[in-house]
């Protein structure tokens, strides 16, 4: 079980779950709109006790993609993010051993309940996974890919009231989350099916904008859809729908299908 900084609902929901599994990671907002890879990178590596910071490896991150052979010139960190090798590299370059999980060519039913069972396996060996997913929930690839990818850590999993969630380590979530109680407008990128747990209050339109500039959020409400409120940065998502939006297209153009690199944190 794991130790909340805080007493939360969610404690007693983790002793009702004796498969549950939380793996404490680092997590801290990105700095940049197209910085979500050198966060999570971050997250990771603080969590290893490296002593980094966000910035240091955001310039890692744009001298590897600077180097990548035959790249054009144009495709710059701030238009493609951070390649899945550029990732890769810059872990091993710091001394961490990965696994990687390759992409599959297709998404079916088979493939998904392949990703779910990986996802689970991975988790209970103590590590976790770093995965490229869309922020957008259409089910299908998006027009802009460079808009629409994003990294998160996937980090736990638990079943509350009969279903089944995923919890990640989100470098974009403690901006909605501060902008809830600050009163900002930000697009929450959730569709209807990932807002079951926010307050039914929760102003929404169809384009997925949030306007919280008259909402706050109690801490009951908070913890409805943040793991503990004393803890920005971790979201849980409803397994089936995360799987869904499990997928990304490369700035290259191709095609990323339930991909993840993995990490040990926990120890044996």
């Amino acid at each position: 079980m794991p130790e909340f900084a805080v007493s939360s609902y969610y404690e007693n929901e983790f002793e009702k779950d004796p498969e549950a599994v939380f793996i404490d990671v680092h997590s801290e907002e990105q700095e940049v709109t197209y910085g979500c890879g050198p966060a999570v990178l971050t997250d990771i590596l603080k969590t290893l006790n490296y002593s980094v910071t966000q910035n240091e490896i955001l310039e890692e991150a744009r001298k590897g993609v600077e180097i990548i052979p035959g790249k054009d010139p144009a495709l710059t960190i701030e238009k493609i993010g951070t390649p899945t090798q550029v990732m890769k590299d810059i872990l091993e370059r710091h001394g961490v051993s990965i696994d990687v999980k390759e992409s599959v060519s297709e998404i079916n039913e088979e493939t998904k309940e392949e990703a779910e069972k990986y996802l689970d396996k991975t988790l209970e060996s103590g590590k976790v996974i770093i995965c490229p997913v869309q922020t957008i929930p259409d089910y299908g690839y998006q027009r802009n890919i460079n808009e629409d990818g994003h990294y998160v850590i996937v980090c736990g999993k638990v079943t509350i009231s009969g279903r089944k969630y995923y919890i990640t380590v989100d470098p974009m979530f403690h901006r909605y989350q501060r902008a809830s109680n600050e009163g900002s407008v930000y697009s929450f990128h959730m569709g209807d099916s990932l807002r079951e747990g926010m307050p039914k209050s929760t102003p929404y339109r169809r384009t997925d904008t949030v306007d919280t500039r008259n909402l706050r959020y109690t801490d009951e409400e908070l913890k409805s859809f943040v793991i503990d409120p004393s803890k920005y940065g971790l979201r849980f998502v409803v397994a089936s729908h995360f799987i869904e939006y499990w997928k990304d297209v490369s700035g290259f153009g191709d095609f990323y299908n339930f991909y993840g690199i993995t990490v040990k944190i926990k120890k044996d």
